[in-house]
């Protein structure tokens, strides 16, 4: 009995990190692109409820090709880890940021 107990929390755990996975950029730890569409799906449908409005940013860093080309991927990675710093700094802590794309970041903000 408590090896099928330990298995199912193994699972269970494993579940949980795979879930995780899937809804997490793994170089910003931002959500992802899935996970924001999710949420902001959400969004929308609880504020045609009466919910107060919400706000969308995006955000695309122009000539970004360019850092990678000439300075190297390790170099861009960290400007990425930059820019998800102010950006988190610049947000408050409920407020959704996510990674949509390789130089692309979204934020979703409630009023």
């Amino acid at each position: 009995m408590w090896a099928s107990l330990r298995h199912a929390l193994r699972l269970e755990t494993a579940n949980s990190r795979i879930l995780e996975l899937a809804q997490t950029d793994l170089l910003t730890n931002l959500a992802n692109r899935r996970a924001f569409v999710k949420r902001l799906t959400m969004a929308f449908a609880v504020s045609l409820r009466g919910a107060p409005p919400f706000a969308v940013l995006y955000l695309d860093i122009d000539n970004f090709k360019v850092v990678n080309d000439t300075l190297g991927h390790a170099m861009g990675d960290l400007l990425l880890k930059e820019v998800v710093n102010r950006l988190r700094n610049a947000v408050r802590p409920e407020d959704l940021v996510a990674r949509s794309g390789g130089d692309e970041f979204a934020t979703s903000c409630r009023r």
